[in-house]
C-alpha cells in the first residue's frame, strides 16, 4: 500500500505515543491488551469501528472545546475528511499526551528510549507494509484493539488521578 508522505509522517508521530503505557503501567496495559484485543478481533468490523469511535470521542473530550460535544463534532469532521484526523492527532493530541506523560518526571529515560524504538519500528513497518500483513491475520481494523486498550488505560489513569486529588 502506498501512503501519502504527509500521512506517513503523521502516522510515524502518532503511533508510538501509546508505547508510554508499557513504561507507566506495564501490568495494566498487558492485561488490557490480552482482554480487549481478542474481544475486538472477534466482533464484526462495524462494531469495531463503533467501539473505536465512541471510546475515541470520550478520550479526546479534554483536548477540544465543549468537551464531549466538541469531540463528537471533531470525529464527525474526521468521517468526512479522514486526513484531518492525522493532522489533529499528530499536531495536537500526541504532543498533549507527551506533555502529560513527561510532567511526572518518572522513568523519563525509559519513556524516551521506548518512544524512539517504537518510532523506528513504526517507520519500518509503514515502509514494509506490515499493515497489509496484519490485515490478513487480524482483519482490516487490526489496530483498533491496541487503540481501544490505550484509551482504556489512559482513562483509568485519569480516573485514578482524580480520586487521588481528594
Amino acid at each position: 500500500m502506498i501512503i501519502n508522505p504527509f500521512i506517513k509522517a503523521g502516522l510515524i508521530a502518532i503511533i508510538p505515543h501509546g508505547i508510554t503505557d508499557i513504561i507507566e503501567c506495564p501490568k495494566k496495559i498487558i492485561t488490557a491488551n490480552l482482554i480487549i484485543n481478542p474481544l475486538i478481533y472477534s466482533i464484526p468490523e462495524i462494531y469495531k469501528l463503533g467501539i473505536l469511535f465512541v471510546t475515541s470521542i470520550y478520550h479526546l473530550r479534554n483536548d477540544v472545546p465543549y468537551n464531549i460535544k466538541g469531540s463528537y463534532i471533531l470525529h464527525n469532521i474526521w468521517l468526512i475528511k479522514p486526513e484531518t484526523s492525522i493532522f489533529y492527532l499528530s499536531c495536537i493530541h500526541t504532543p498533549r499526551h507527551y506533555s502529560r506523560v513527561f510532567k511526572d518526571k518518572i522513568k523519563i529515560k525509559e519513556k524516551i528510549i521506548s518512544i524512539l524504538i517504537f518510532t523506528i519500528i513504526t517507520y519500518y513497518g509503514l515502509n514494509y507494509n506490515i499493515d497489509d500483513i496484519l490485515k490478513v491475520y487480524l482483519g482490516n481494523y487490526w489496530w483498533s484493539g491496541p487503540i481501544v486498550s490505550h484509551i482504556f488505560i489512559s482513562e483509568t489513569k485519569n480516573i485514578t488521578n482524580q480520586f487521588l486529588r481528594y
